[in-house]
């Protein structure tokens, strides 16, 4: 079992995708659904308090390993890190949308 993890901290952009998805669902369905979504991705990260090294390893657009892993909660993938004990979650995305526009 990997290090135990002290802190996981949303960076800005990830915070800005949750609320533009947020958004998006309170839109287009309904504020309760968007609210369940976005509660099932807040609960998708703290499963990394117990589990930090539970994602699948990201690969950069030139298909060579990067230091991301991403974990699904469908259809949206967090893309995270980890840096002494803390995770820090780098972006969520809708994998219905392109995945290059998350460049790492």
């Amino acid at each position: 079992m990997g290090n135990k993890i002290e802190k996981i901290i949303w960076t800005n952009p990830a915070v800005e995708d949750l609320s533009e998805i947020f958004l998006f669902l309170e839109i287009t369905i309904n504020i309760e659904k968007a609210e369940e979504i976005t509660t099932k991705l807040y609960q998708r990260v703290d499963d990394l308090f117990d589990f930090p090294e539970m994602g699948t390893i990201a690969y950069n657009r030139h298909g060579m390993k990067s230091e991301y892993k991403y974990l699904v909660e469908k259809p949206y993938k967090i893309l995270y890190s980890i840096m002494n004990s803390i995770v820090y979650i780098e972006a969520v995305y809708d994998t219905r949308q392109d995945p290059m526009r998350v460049s790492f």
